[in-house]
């Protein structure tokens, strides 16, 4: 049983069968062998200083992405992805 389950694991996953580092995962990404959801710790920035296009609004950072955080990568923090 034990090989049945095992010859059938997702190749991240045969790749790296216990706890793995950041690197490990981004590297697994570009490369197309670990695919579905990451959870990931997203910062807000206080200031809109850090944003190259700001939202017409008036609010906050915070308050603007509080509901729904943003899920793109601005482009000045593509090449650390």
């Amino acid at each position: 049983m034990q090989s049945f389950v095992t010859h059938r694991l997702p190749p991240f996953t045969k790749k790296y069968p216990s706890e793995v580092i950041a690197e490990q995962i981004v590297e697994s990404v570009l490369d197309d062998t670990l695919f579905g959801m990451v959870e990931v710790d997203l910062e807000v920035p206080d200031s809109w200083d850090d944003f190259d296009h700001k939202p017409d609004t008036d609010m906050s950072p915070y308050d603007y992405f509080r509901e729904m955080s943003p899920i793109s990568v601005p482009p000045k923090y593509r090449s650390k992805v």
